[in-house]
């Protein structure tokens, strides 16, 4: 069995071949669909996309994604805690060279990407629903991708009555607002700029659907429950809060046929942290006796917002204040 550094080395190996593989799937999304039929994806790529196609492709989107996301990361970087922001950074490196990669070698048919322009709803839709697929993969290990999500996060900071959705919702609809504008330039069409903005509204909801689908199952609150008995509670509870960043709860417990007392830890998780915590369990003892269950919905720090009412009313602030 592999421990310490070997285990965690493998992890990471692991990570980065899954990101790269979501990267590729989202590549698909702006090189066979939005870009084609000039639907805005939104975020720092939509804005590659539209600068790419303003300068017939002098300036490659990734490429220019990655020149926007260098001072949002150095922001970041100062702002926040920088061991956290190391898988952020690169699977946002590699999802910008990789949709430059994809696209580079479908027009010169080295790979069978071939470009759809039909019907622009289908191909709204099958952007939402390969993009979701792509960066649903890369958020289920951990990571993101930088741009707006976290432009947005370190906006939250200086304006905190601000919700960081409504941050978001501001930047990616001004990013919509524009491309649907320069893209109207030209065309016959009176409601040119209704309608791609409209295809754009429609490609970044399904999107969210696949991604919070693939995190979160059906619904955004669900998550798993874990019950784990073992001698060693103590160290299995020390890595989970660590490691995973979540909180455990060690309960009293009696064995009915031993008449041993013990603990029993009880911890809410995501779907996608479930294999982490068995991995943390079976390095530390693999005689741990562990049960998982489903919870219908999980409220609270770090899963689905406490009600807006609660928001409104200051108890979710003064609950924010006491945790921090």
């Amino acid at each position: 069995m592999l421990k310490g550094k070997d285990s965690k080395t493998i992890e990471w190996i692991n990570d980065i071949v899954i990101i790269i593989l979501g990267c590729f799937i989202y590549s698909i999304s702006i090189n066979c669909f939005t870009d084609p039929n000039n639907i805005s994806p939104g975020g720092v790529i939509g804005i590659g996309q539209l600068i790419e196609d303003i300068t017939n492709g002098m300036i490659p989107k990734g490429m220019f994604g990655l020149l926007l996301n260098f001072p949002i990361f150095i922001w970041a970087f100062i702002e926040l805690n920088w061991r956290g922001l190391i898988k952020n950074l690169f699977a946002t490196v590699a999802l910008n060279v990789v949709v430059d990669i994809t696209s580079l070698a479908g027009k010169f048919s080295i790979l069978p990407l071939p470009e759809y322009k039909g019907d622009m709803m289908i191909a709204a839709i099958l952007a939402g629903v390969t993009g979701g697929i792509g960066l649903g993969i890369i958020f289920v290990r951990g990571a993101a991708t930088g741009g707006t999500d976290l432009l947005a996060t370190l906006a939250k900071i200086h304006i905190p009555h601000m919700p960081v959705g409504k941050i978001l919702l501001f930047i990616d609809g001004t990013i919509v607002g524009v491309s649907a504008f320069v893209y109207s330039i030209g065309s016959s069409d009176p409601y040119a700029i209704i309608n791609g903005a409209t295809y754009a509204a429609i490609l970044i909801f399904i999107m969210s659907k696949v991604i919070d689908a693939m995190m979160y199952g059906s619904s955004k609150g669900t998550g798993r429950i874990m019950f784990i008995v073992s001698k060693k509670s103590e160290e299995i509870s020390k890595r989970i809060m660590n490691e995973l960043n979540r909180g455990v709860t060690a309960l009293k417990s009696r064995g009915a046929y031993t008449s041993e007392d013990g603990e029993m830890l009880l911890s809410a998780l995501k779907k996608q942290e479930v294999h982490k915590a068995y991995d943390i369990i079976k390095e530390v003892d693999d005689k741990a006796f562990v049960i998982v269950g489903d919870a219908g919905e999980i409220s609270g720090n770090g899963f689905k917002e406490f009600d807006k009412e609660l928001e409104r009313s200051g108890l979710f602030k003064k609950i924010l204040k006491k945790e921090r």
